[in-house]
Formats: C-alpha cells, sequence, structure tokens
C-alpha cells in the first residue's frame, strides 16, 4: 500500500493523528516497561523524567522502555497517534483489491517483497477509488468520504441509507462508467446514488 493510499484513507476516515499531551504519566518501581494508553502509537514526542527531557528509551508498538530510571522518577510521555493501525489498514486494503479484481474493474498484485509496489500501477483516479472503497469497508455507515482537499465522494437519495454492498457496486460502477475520470461523473442515470465531487 502505497503512502498516497494510505493518506487518503485515514483522511475518509477521519483518522487523523492525534497527540496525547499532556502524556500519560507514570510512577517507576522496579519495571522500567510502560505500557501507553493508546494502541496505534505513531511517534514519541517527548519523554521527561521528573519534568525534564530524557532521551534513552525504546518503542516497540504501544510498549515503551525507559532506562536510567530511579525508584519513584515521575515519567510522562507524549505521543502521537492514530485510531487504526497500519495494519488494520493494510488489511482492509488488500480486501478492497480482491473486491475490484473480484467485480472485474482491475486486478492489481501487491509485490511480496514490497508493499508499495503495485502492478500496475495505480493512477489517480484508481488510487481514489481503492481509498473511498477501503473507507467505505471500514466504516459503511458514513454516507460521505472525503478523500483529500478537492475529492470527495458521498452517497445521496436512497444511496445513503443502502447497504455496504449495494454502496461498493454503486462506487465501482460509478469509476467503471467515468472511464477513469473523477468528477466527470454523470449520476444522474444512477439516480444521484453515488456521487464523486471535486472542489
Amino acid at each position: 500500500m502505497t503512502d498516497t493510499i494510505k493518506k487518503y484513507i485515514r483522511f475518509a476516515i477521519n483518522d487523523t493523528v492525534h497527540t496525547k499531551d499532556p502524556g500519560d504519566v507514570f510512577e517507576f518501581a522496579s519495571n522500567n516497561v510502560f505500557t501507553l494508553s493508546e494502541l496505534n502509537v505513531d511517534e514519541i514526542v517527548a519523554v521527561r523524567v521528573n519534568g525534564a527531557s530524557h532521551s534513552t528509551y525504546t518503542l516497540d508498538g504501544n510498549r515503551l522502555t525507559v532506562t536510567g530510571l530511579t525508584v519513584g522518577d515521575i515519567v510522562e510521555v507524549v505521543f502521537t497517534y492514530t485510531d487504526y493501525s497500519d495494519a488494520e489498514l493494510r488489511d482492509y486494503f488488500y480486501n478492497a483489491l480482491f473486491i475490484l479484481s473480484n467485480r472485474g474493474y482491475k486486478t492489481f498484485v501487491v509485490d511480496d517483497e514490497d508493499e508499495t509496489v503495485i502492478a500496475p500501477s495505480p493512477s489517480v483516479e484508481d488510487t481514489y477509488l481503492i481509498a473511498a472503497l477501503v473507507a467505505l469497508l471500514m466504516k459503511p455507515e458514513i454516507d460521505t468520504y472525503k478523500l483529500s482537499e478537492v475529492v470527495s465522494v458521498k452517497y445521496t437519495g436512497a444511496g445513503s441509507t443502502a447497504s455496504k454492498e449495494f454502496k461498493i457496486s454503486q462506487l465501482i460502477a460509478s469509476a467503471n462508467k467515468s472511464q477513469g475520470v473523477w468528477g466527470w461523473i454523470d449520476t444522474s442515470t444512477m439516480n444521484g446514488i453515488a456521487d464523486v465531487e471535486t472542489d
């Protein structure tokens, strides 16, 4: 999965990077491994021991190992996190590629060694479609998916309350009908169910 697709997916499901500040606070007793309160830690912004910056630590998932502590030290950890892990996005991404192939849109193959290499290389339109499909799989109850500052997918009329399966069918049909030009889809022939808008 490319960084661009990942960015569009996170944008569509409103999974922006959050900052935990003030951070998680721990008192060191004997175990120098601390479990942070969020699962999908993106980055450690700061580790403070007794209010002073501390730089000897390692992160493994949401478990932080801090070295050089003395019993009674107060450790504060400021970090960024997302609601969904990259692994979760990756699972939905592969599911979306399977659906696109199964529905006859296109078959994309992801390199076994480097998952950012996809053949054939997705066009800009394909990238939007993949991101919209992943967002739909993750959050089918939402009727508008904003993929970037200029592209969004909105289900209107009967489409806004339709099943996930129906929305998937309409999304792929819209992409096929557009012949690769998002924003120029004539949705009047589709009863306004899947409308791709550009701002």
